[in-house]
Formats: structure tokens, C-alpha cells, sequence
């Protein structure tokens, strides 16, 4: 059970930083580019790229409604008043949001969107990326093998 345990704490210790190393360094743009070309639906790509970018304009509105109650001297406490002022915050909030929305939507068709996102340069496989894939590769391998290699050893 021990043993288990740290193999898959193990694991995990080595592909997570793989990960954030593949992942952490990629403009969103490209991640979404790279989704879709691993044949993952077109939409639910559309969806993750547009809640990364408005995720930070919804939290900007709602820190601003927050900083207009606190001027109209909203101070919040574990009472019934501030349970319905952050429920009117937030319904507040999602009204904002729809309206945005759909400005952002009409925008974007006046603007010639048609359901697609142009990429703006090909996504190539080329030498270089071989062998960091082999590099980044090696790691996981090494430590998903490590049980059958010690048993080889022992």
C-alpha cells in the first residue's frame, strides 16, 4: 500500500512539471490551435478559450459592483442583509455578463466571424520538436517503468 502510494506520488511528481513545462509556456491562442488539432469538438474548445479571456472582465465587474456597495456603505457580515446583497451582486453580475455577451457576439459577426478562428500560422512538427518530445518523454517513461526495471535488478 506504501509502496503504491509513493510510486503514484511519484508519478505525479514528475508529470506535473512535464506538463506545466509543455502547457505554462503556450500563449492560450496556441493551446486552443493545438485542441483542436488533437480533434477536440470545435466548441468546447470555442468555450475554454473564451472563459480564459473573459474570466478576468468578470472578475474586474464584479470587484467593481463590490467596491460601489462597500461606497454606499455595504459592509459585509453573517447576516440575511449581506447573503441578499451578494445574491443581488452576483444576479448583477450575470445580467453584466449576458449583456456582454451578447455585444461581444454581435461585434464579432459585424466583424465577419463565421464560426471559425483563422489561425495565423500553421502548426508545423518539425526537428527540434522531436527531440523535445523524446526529452520530455524519457522522465515519465523512466518513472512508469521504475517497478518492472527494479524487478529486473532484484
Amino acid at each position: 500500500g506504501v509502496h503504491l502510494a509513493g510510486l503514484i506520488t511519484l508519478k505525479a511528481a514528475v508529470i506535473l512539471p512535464v506538463l506545466a513545462v509543455l502547457v505554462g509556456t503556450l500563449p492560450v491562442s496556441v493551446i486552443g490551435q493545438a485542441l483542436y488539432r488533437f480533434h477536440v469538438p470545435e466548441k468546447l474548445v470555442y468555450i475554454l478559450l473564451f472563459c480564459y479571456r473573459y474570466v478576468f472582465v468578470l472578475e474586474q465587474e464584479f470587484r467593481r459592483l463590490e467596491r460601489t456597495a462597500r461606497l454606499r456603505s455595504f459592509r459585509p457580515r453573517t447576516d440575511l442583509h449581506t447573503y441578499r446583497t451578494y445574491a443581488y451582486l452576483i444576479a448583477m453580475l450575470f445580467l453584466r455578463a449576458s449583456l456582454r455577451a451578447d455585444q461581444v457576439h454581435r461585434a464579432m459577426v459585424c466583424r465577419g466571424f463565421q464560426g471559425r478562428f483563422p489561425a495565423l500560422e500553421e502548426m508545423r512538427f518539425r526537428g527540434t520538436d522531436w527531440g523535445w518530445a523524446l526529452a520530455l518523454a524519457v522522465p515519465p517513461v523512466f518513472v512508469s517503468a521504475w517497478p518492472w526495471l527494479l524487478n529486473l535488478v532484484c
